[in-house]
């Protein structure tokens, strides 16, 4: 299974950042497809290749002809959406641990039910220690079986990047700004969308 994984919103708690914090990845063995639906809808929009495709920046109309490319596509899609008011004020101190903390609660037991995952990471996304901390939790703690394989890539030449970087933005706009316009194009890929409760 390959997996791409972005964010939405930032980790900041000193105010005038985002209320929320999403963490969204998306599952698929069709990574051919994938490329595809991002390779058409820049053809759509005759856009170059190098254009970065952008849930934050790129146009309202090109965003919905990506996701609606998506939406025909074999993935699935797993969020998690941190409401930053109710972070318990130990994990606000450190942006690593609250980051692992999070994707501890949604990628994890998903990479357990899974023999080989390889998960590609913008490389420019949060400055965390990712790799050491899936590592430890799924061979360490859990099973040894589970071949896992992390990469860190940069968005602007990676399009599995920016179609998951467009899904995420559509999940944090609805719980953000309470549009759900694009979140409904690609809702019927979402497998499971859980807004983290802390203390559970």
């Amino acid at each position: 299974m390959v997996i791409y994984l972005d964010e939405s919103g930032d980790l900041g708690f000193s105010g005038g950042g985002s209320d929320h914090f999403i963490i969204t990845f998306l599952c698929t063995d069709d990574t051919i497809g994938l490329k595809r639906a991002v390779r058409v809808t820049k053809k759509r929009y005759k856009l170059p290749k190098k254009y970065e495709l952008k849930g934050s920046g790129s146009p309202a109309r090109i965003k919905k002809h990506l996701l609606k490319e998506l939406s025909k596509l074999d993935i699935e899609v797993h969020s998690i959406v941190m409401k930053k008011s109710n972070v318990i004020p130990r994990l606000r101190r450190d942006k690593n641990i609250l980051y692992n903390y999070v994707l501890g609660r949604v990628l994890v037991p998903y990479v357990l039910t899974q023999q080989y995952v390889s998960i590609t990471v913008d490389r420019r996304g949060p400055p965390v220690k990712l790799d050491e901390y899936l590592k430890c939790k799924v061979w360490y703690e859990k099973f040894d079986n589970v071949e896992m394989n992390i990469l860190h890539a940069d968005s602007r030449s990676t399009p599995e990047i920016q179609a998951v970087d467009v899904i995420s933005y559509s999940i944090f706009r609805k719980y953000e700004r309470k549009d759900d316009f694009l979140y409904k194009l690609i809702e019927s890929k979402i497998e499971r969308e859980r807004n983290l409760v802390f203390g559970q």
